[in-house]
This record gives C-alpha cells, sequence and structure tokens, in this order.
C-alpha cells in the first residue's frame, strides 16, 4: 500500500506524534510512505496565527522562531521512524491562477457559500478565521487580509494535492482534523480524485486517536451513524452500559478525558445566588457559539440564527416574560471567560426578572444547577445528553450529535419550546444517554509507540520532541569541528 501522510501542524501535539504513530504502523506493515511536510510554503499557518492572537498580536504577523521550531520538531520525530519514508515538500503547483481568488467579502455568509474549483474554500477559511478569532460573527473588513491569506493557502493546498495525487497515485492519505482551512483542502482534493482519505483527531482519552474516513470529524450524519453502529456491534450490554457509566461519572468528577474539564474550577453543590426551589427553574446551557459555526451547512440551527436570538425570543415569549412561576437559569459556557466581542458581551449582558446569568468564571456547579433545576435547554452542549443520563428532562433547541438517538425534546417551533418551558415534561429513558456515552467513552484505536503524559504532553518512542535526540547536538558540534579544521588546513600558510 501506497500512503502519505499530510503534517500540518507539527506543533500541537498529540496530533504530530499520531501522524509518526501511523507512519511507523505503515513501515512496520511493509507500506510506502510518503511524508508531505510544509517548509515555510503555506501562505497562512494556523500555529503561527494562533500563537500571535493569544500574545495580542496581529494574526499575520510572520513569526520565523516559529517556523524554525516546527521544522526541528518535526526532524526530531521524523529521525525516529524506523523505515524508509519519501519526503515531499508542500509548495503551490506552477501555473496555478492566483489572480481567480476573489478579493472582498461583504459578510461571513457570502465568504460561506464561495466556493472554488467545487471547493468549499470559503466555509474552510471561515472556520480558521473564527476559530482564532472566537468570534462566530468576524468582521469582513478587519480581518480581510487574514481571509485572504487562508483562501490563498487552501487554493495552493488543494492544487498541490490534487498534482501530488496525479504524480504518486497514494492509495490513501492521513491528515488532521479537516475542519482548518488548508487542511480541509486536502480532505476535498482527495474526495475529488476518489483517493481514500483517513482525518485524524483526538479520541475518547489521551492515548486514543479517531479516524474518519472521508469525512470530516463534525459530519453530523457519519458521526450519528458511527455511534449507533459502535453500539450495534457491542453485544455485552454491561459492558456498554459501564462504559457509558464511567464517561458520565468522570465529568461529573471533573477528571480529563480527551479535552480539558472546567469542573474542577467550580465549587461543589454551589448553587446561584437567589435560589428558590419552588420556582420552575430552567437551566440553560449554551455553548461555544464559534466551534460548529463553520462545520457545514448541517449545524445551522433550524429554529435560530444563534443561541443569542433564541434566549431573546424564549425572554421576550408571553409565556416566559411575565411568568413569575419560571426562572431560567443561563450558564454561559466556561470556554468563554476569556472571549470579549459584541456577541459574548451580549450574550451576558441579558437582563429580565426571571433570568439569572451564571458567567463563564463563576464557582457555582454545573451539576448542582442541573440536580436541582426541573428541567434543562440546551443548544447542542454535552450538558443536554447528560441531563438526560442524570434524569432531567432535556429539551434540544439545536443541532448535535445525539440530537437523533430520542433522549432529548426536540421543539419544531419557538412556540412550541415555549410551551416545553412552561409545562411539566417527564425525564425520557436513558436509553440514548447510554448510546452515546458508550461511544464518546470507547471511540478511537489506541496509539502504539506514543505515549501521552496530559492532553498536551507526551513522548514518541520515549523521547520528547521538544528535546533533539540524545547526542545529536554533541554529534553536530563534532561534525562542526572538523569542517572548521579541514578549512583551516586547507587555508594556505602565511609567509
Amino acid at each position: 500500500m501506497r500512503v502519505a501522510v499530510f503534517s500540518t501542524h507539527v506543533l500541537w501535539t498529540p496530533h504530530y506524534e499520531t501522524e509518526l504513530d501511523i507512519m511507523q504502523e505503515h513501515l512496520d506493515a511493509g507500506d510506502h510512505v510518503t511524508h508531505v511536510v510544509c517548509d515555510r510554503g503555506l501562505s497562512t499557518c494556523d500555529l503561527i496565527v494562533s500563537h500571535n492572537v493569544r500574545r495580542g498580536l496581529d494574526p499575520l504577523l510572520p513569526d520565523r522562531d516559529r517556523c524554525d521550531a516546527c521544522v526541528r520538531r518535526r526532524n526530531n520525530g521524523a529521525r525516529l521512524l524506523k523505515g524508509r519514508v519519501r519526503r515531499e515538500r508542500i509548495a503551490a503547483p506552477s501555473g496555478v491562477a492566483k489572480a481567480r481568488l476573489q478579493s472582498g467579502f461583504v459578510d461571513k455568509d457570502e465568504l460561506r457559500h464561495y466556493v472554488v474549483d467545487g471547493f468549499d474554500a470559503g466555509e474552510a477559511a471561515l472556520s480558521s478565521v473564527i476559530s482564532f478569532c472566537r468570534d462566530p460573527k468576524p468582521d469582513m473588513r478587519e480581518h480581510s487580509q487574514l481571509v485572504q491569506r487562508y483562501l490563498r493557502s487552501c487554493d495552493d493546498l488543494y492544487s498541490f494535492t490534487q498534482d501530488f495525487i496525479r504524480r504518486a497515485h497514494p492509495d490513501r492519505v492521513y491528515v488532521f482534523n479537516g475542519r482548518f482551512a488548508y487542511t480541509r483542502a486536502v480532505l476535498r482534493a482527495c474526495q475529488a480524485n476518489k483517493t481514500e482519505c483517513f482525518v485524524h483527531d483526538r479520541g475518547h482519552d489521551i492515548q486514543h486517536y479517531a479516524i474518519y474516513e472521508n469525512a470530516l470529524p463534525h459530519d453530523l450524519e457519519y458521526v450519528t451513524s458511527l455511534i449507533r453502529s459502535r453500539w450495534a456491534a457491542e453485544p455485552d450490554i454491561e459492558k456498554k452500559a459501564g462504559i457509558a457509566d464511567a464517561f458520565y461519572s468522570q465529568r461529573r468528577r471533573g477528571e480529563e478525558q480527551s479535552w480539558f474539564s472546567f469542573v474542577g474550577e467550580q465549587k461543589p453543590g454551589l448553587l446561584p445566588e437567589g435560589w428558590n426551589g419552588a420556582k420552575r427553574n430552567v437551566a440553560i446551557f449554551c455553548s461555544s457559539e464559534d466551534e460548529f459555526e463553520a462545520a457545514g451547512q448541517e449545524w445551522r440551527n433550524p429554529l435560530y440564527s444563534d443561541q443569542l436570538e433564541a434566549i431573546q425570543r424564549i425572554l421576550a415569549d408571553p409565556r416566559i416574560a411575565g411568568n413569575n412561576e419560571v426562572h431560567l437559569y443561563l450558564r454561559v459556557h466556561p470556554n468563554l471567560r476569556n472571549v470579549d466581542n459584541p456577541y459574548t458581551r451580549a450574550l451576558r449582558g441579558l437582563s429580565q426578572h426571571n433570568l439569572t446569568v451564571i458567567q463563564p468564571d463563576s464557582p457555582v456547579s454545573t451539576y448542582a444547577l442541573m440536580d436541582s433545576s426541573t428541567k434543562v435547554l440546551s443548544f447542542g452542549s454535552t450538558a443536554g445528553i447528560e441531563a438526560v443520563y442524570w434524569g432531567k428532562p432535556s429539551m434540544l433547541a439545536g443541532m448535535s450529535f445525539y440530537r437523533s438517538l430520542g433522549g432529548n425534546y426536540v421543539p419544531k417551533s419557538q412556540s412550541e419550546l415555549a410551551e416545553m418551558l412552561v409545562s411539566d415534561l417527564a425525564p425520557k429513558p436513558k436509553e440514548a444517554a447510554l448510546v452515546y456515552g458508550y461511544y464518546m467513552g470507547s471511540y478511537g484505536r489506541p496509539h502504539k509507540y506514543y505515549q501521552a503524559l496530559g492532553i498536551r504532553q507526551g513522548t514518541f518512542k520515549g523521547r520528547d520532541l521538544q528535546q533533539p535526540a540524545p547526542g545529536l547536538r554533541a554529534r553536530m558540534l563534532r561534525g562542526r569541528e572538523m569542517l572548521l579544521r579541514r578549512w583551516r588546513r586547507a587555508q594556505p600558510r602565511q609567509g
């Protein structure tokens, strides 16, 4: 088998280590492996953009040190591979028409629908811009240069991948995530050429990675089918229930699974100030709006343009606005604590006599709020299916991987949702929560050569790739000294 592994996010542990793991397993099987790498060949790099944004700098600011660190880390890992690996550098094929890309967009929707040669380059670029700016409604004028750079990277890598497929004829291509701008370009080029593409990302815990065959990890229909088929494939009911139980219990305890937990920063049992248990208290758990904003049209909320509009319309509904028996508690997602934009400011600033907004950094306990509420409303966050597991009536007013599993009340209109909020609802059977929890607690493949030491730390074949291989620096110094001696001997003697 001929396989190609694209390494585009080398500084993000464990994703590069996962690619090394994949390459070594293919080498062990006797396959031909090509390592496709970036040597400063992309117009824009996610690693530099995200690094600059975290430091409060211009996302487009070049960072040679970052590039050098990426190349150094990549080489540190590649040296550990046992077997022959062909290396290919990413470069835009000559003759690609650079002037064909649109140079300006009125808003995110125009960018979202922008297509180049059948490739959804606009949505791919939008996904990266939103992810790194953490703004679900980015200003197209403010970010116009960043958008153009991402579109250029998308177009370059899409063209390069098509050219590479025609030249190398790989049987399978691996790439990280697939949602970000230029990694989606690799996936789409493979799909256009009917070449098998395996997209990798984190698995159910830090020791596993997931593979999505010819699909994005956010492909709603595809992942939902994985959830159902994984449940159906395991005949041992007790085993499945045990894994699901562990998944929900670990989340409640704040244990880290595949990503960081925010529960540890909350105070167990703490309810919002002024809690009145005699009222119909509804816990509303919002999601990070930016996470799925550009994941695909299938994620568009069928009822609202976004969660802010949803809550505003709920508050304005006559059945809610003047109702003193119902109190809404809006838990703003802790992931938004350091995000400041018009959307998050409006969300945090919502006010009404029967609404309490719980800020992202509040120590109020998510699970105390869930347990003590009459019912739960979510827009796709895991809290919506967790509520089902813990025996609470749970309404879902958005898209989610668990939407079609049958555990949630799914309103078909704003009016139906408002009626659910003021009516008595019985908890639904928790089988749907078990199906979802079993998948989330078990999906993925174990790493063979990578050992995770934390969510963003680990070793490949016992080596930390941040450090050069033992003895490498000494060998480099000896080699430099040897060359210097040769040069000195070759110099003509004076006098």
